[in-house]
């Protein structure tokens, strides 16, 4: 039952917009919006393996994997935004960065 939910490419466009809309109750851009951008990510690509884009052999097939490729794309999401705004929004350091 959770494989048919979960290799469906609008459940996860749902899951991705549910964590983005918890962002802006939560507003620390760390854990939901990483978890929504990785989601949304996974979607584009599961729907690339619907059309046929994707070549079979590294098409997702199993729940999973699908859950691991989130896990992973959201990771990267996270480091991302981490890295982006230490770089960019570092202009009045604050007395507690050590």
């Amino acid at each position: 039952m959770i494989s048919i939910w979960l290799l469906q490419f609008e459940i996860w466009i749902i899951i991705g917009i549910v964590f983005i809309i918890l962002e802006l109750t939560d507003g620390s851009a760390i854990f939901f919006l990483p978890l929504g951008i990785g989601s949304l990510i996974l979607s584009f690509y599961m729907y690339f393996c619907n059309v046929g884009i994707i070549h079979q052999y590294i098409i997702i097939d199993t729940w999973y994997l699908a859950l691991v490729i989130w896990a992973i794309l959201s990771l990267i999401t996270s480091l991302i935004i981490s890295l982006l705004r230490k770089k960019y929004l570092n202009h009045n350091p604050d007395i507690n960065d050590y």
